[in-house]
């Protein structure tokens, strides 16, 4: 009988725990247990136990910050299977458990099946913190886990869809359902350049070099013929940074790579060394494809999606639409500078996923890469409850710029 659809038992968690010390790969284990390599990759970063040491290291503002293991970015992600002793090696550590694990899976398993029953008084103070998250532009997950309320997403929708709260369905983004794409049939990157930078190369790059992420880019158009964001996206954690371009042109985006690696190099880190792969759409604005590749440092890799194939960078895509809660489709980026875009994208990257177990792309980012890094691409961290996803932020930061 397979074991496919079956939730993974204690003895499964146990020969994953004994096969990460034996330099079994997830897709061997896998095999084991007649699960998909991703259902081992999901079981060990959902129950991660992580332990605090000592070592420290300066950011360039000089605060002092945890320093991260690099082997901890890649398979297996924790380090019981580290041949280099590192109980003693000082740096922060993450381990798998199987019986941690067993008992996490038990206590949510548990749960959900618990029934919520709330007086009126409890009912209206949490109509009162959702109608304010939402006139944030705050999702209920994120409104749900800052404010630790005991209830369902769904329960969440409901309420609304029925008209238990204050709030109407059109104030809640994920209600309101978007307008279908025109489909645009016109490839703007010539085959010759595309010549071993297809889809289908990403792939296999991806499958060979076993790297756990890499970086979306694309572009936000404001008013046809102005400035322009170009966006990039780190699949991993969906952390989000943006340049601000005066035009959507493939010069100007070359010479906004080039400012950018110059700043990682002036800072004695490589682009390459954080995000070494590139995928993004067939835009002309990104025709110049050896300009992006080498300036400063010749290993990192440019790929394109198949024509009219979005969802191949989906990532950045989804995160466009919450992108587009702040700046909506027609507003004009011709008043914003890039420090007000960082201001912009700093709430997107704070806010609570719960594909994150409730942390923010920021968190996650910042424990992976290190903070001096999203220091050095200009975005910074927002208390939870003070995270704003309006239309409102963007006019308010035009109107200080004034």
């Amino acid at each position: 009988m397979t074991n496919k659809n079956k939730h993974l038992t204690y003895n499964n968690r146990l020969d994953i725990e004994e096969g990460i010390p034996k330099g079994k790969t997830f897709r061997s284990i896998g095999i084991g247990l007649d699960k998909d390599s991703t259902t081992i990759s999901k079981e060990i970063k959902r129950n991660l136990q992580y332990k605090d040491m000592e070592i420290v290291t300066k950011t360039l503002d000089g605060k002092l910050i945890k320093a991260n293991c690099a082997l901890l970015n890649k398979p297996p992600y924790v380090c019981n299977n580290c041949k280099l002793k590192r109980r003693d090696c000082g740096f922060n550590k993450r381990f798998y458990y199987a019986k941690k694990a067993q008992l996490n899976y038990q206590e949510n398993l548990v749960e959900p099946s618990r029934a919520v029953v709330l007086n009126k008084e409890e009912f209206y103070e949490m109509d009162r913190i959702i109608s304010k998250g939402v006139s944030k532009g705050q999702s209920f997950y994120h409104i749900m886990h800052s404010n630790n309320l005991v209830v369902s997403k769904s329960s969440l929708y409901r309420y609304v869809n029925n008209g238990y709260f204050s709030i109407d369905s059109v104030d809640c983004k994920r209600i309101v359902k978007f307008r279908r794409r025109k489909k645009v049939n016109n490839e703007a990157i010539p085959k010759h350049l595309k010549s071993g930078r297809a889809y289908i190369n990403f792939l296999d790059f991806m499958n060979d070099s076993i790297l756990p992420f890499h970086l979306e880019m694309d572009t936000v158009i404001g008013k046809r013929g102005g400035k322009t964001l170009l966006t990039f996206n780190v699949s991993s954690c969906n952390f989000m940074f943006v340049l601000l371009l005066d035009s959507n042109t493939s010069s100007e985006v070359s010479s906004k790579f080039y400012n950018l690696k110059e700043k990682f190099y002036q800072n004695n880190v490589h682009f390459s060394d954080v995000v070494p792969v590139i995928l993004t759409d067939n835009g002309s604005e990104f025709s110049k494809v050896e300009e992006i590749e080498y300036y400063f440092d010749k290993n990192l890799k440019l790929f394109f999606c198949n024509p009219n194939s979005s969802w191949e960078k989906g990532k950045i895509e989804k995160n466009h639409t919450t992108l587009r809660e702040i700046l909506p489709k027609g507003s004009s980026f011709d008043d914003l500078t890039q420090s007000y875009v960082n201001i912009i994208i700093s709430p997107i990257n704070s806010l609570e996923r719960k594909y994150l177990n409730g942390k923010s792309a920021y968190e996650v980012f910042s424990f992976t890469f290190g903070e001096h890094i999203a220091n050095l691409l200009g975005i910074f961290e927002i208390p939870a409850k003070e995270v704003i996803l309006k239309p409102f932020l963007a006019k308010e930061i035009k109107d200080t710029n004034k």
